[in-house]
């Protein structure tokens, strides 16, 4: 009851005493608090729709592009005309060229170290460019961005800037556990990054100790690809020649000085 009586007083803009002192209604009112009622999200159902985040959603709201409304309490609910209108503007968006390499939103996001809501806000602002509809994704996911003619074979990241632990893994050609094992032991640096969205904090590896790294070593992985041999048998036969890999501690990771193995 207190709920439909804050609802029909943010309809009528009754104050929050007249509200409260209601003691009966018109079919009027109750219609116009239902009809409204029936207009709102919460925040898990708005995310859901648009494909992101809670935190993101509450961002979103913060930057202007949704409105939200509170009833007394805690909760916030989004009026489901902005997601609409917001998935509208996704869904008129045109379609890749088949020319043109895309890039899905969020690893767009993550390549390039934007906040998948700034990118947004500034989309909506008209500020950026290069958005395309992806038949693939759904609410904001949907979204692909154009990528420019560097940015490297396969949205490749660019070299010049700090990569995440599974990009490090991809650009060394090792897998995930002997990046870590590499960074524990100081081969690779690392800094701690704030997420724009959703305030929680990622590992990056620094572009500068990547090539720190690879002036001295290489990964069994670039190797085999400069060699055009299977991983396994180049790896059977650095061990009967008795090539040392790089120390690690406890972790066997197949990376080797140059010295050993001769440059690229």
């Amino acid at each position: 009851m207190m709920l439909l009586k804050r609802l029909i007083g943010h309809v009528d803009q009754l104050s929050e005493e007249e509200a409260g002192a209601l003691t009966e209604t018109t079919p009027g009112q109750l219609d116009r608090a239902l009809a409204f009622w029936r207009g709102l999200l919460n925040l898990k159902s708005a995310a859901e729709r648009l494909q992101i985040l809670p935190v993101q959603v509450k961002s979103l709201i913060h930057n202007g592009l949704l409105r939200s409304t509170r009833f007394g309490t805690a909760l916030r609910y989004v009026h489901e005309e902005d997601i609409e209108r917001l998935l509208a503007q996704v869904a008129a968006l045109p379609e890749p060229p088949a020319t043109e390499a895309v890039l899905p939103l969020r690893r767009h996001c993550r390549n390039h170290r934007i906040g998948l809501v700034r990118l947004i806000t500034l989309w909506q602002k008209g500020e950026f460019e290069g958005l395309v509809r992806h038949g693939e994704g759904a609410g904001l996911q949907a979204i692909h961005v154009l990528q420019q003619a560097d940015a490297g074979e396969g949205g490749a990241p660019a070299p010049g800037r700090d990569l995440t632990l599974p990009e490090t893994a991809s650009y060394l050609s090792i897998g995930i556990a002997s990046v870590r094992a590499l960074r524990d032991t100081g081969y690779l640096r690392h800094e701690k990054c704030l997420n724009a969205d959703t305030n929680h904090h990622h590992t990056l590896i620094t572009w500068r100790s990547i090539c720190e790294f690879e002036e001295r070593f290489l990964t069994l992985g670039q190797l085999a690809k400069a060699s055009k041999v299977a991983p396994m048998h180049l790896a059977r036969q650095l061990d009967r020649t008795g090539v040392p890999t790089v120390p690690c501690g406890s972790l066997h990771v197949r990376a080797y000085e140059r010295v050993h193995v001769g440059r690229r």
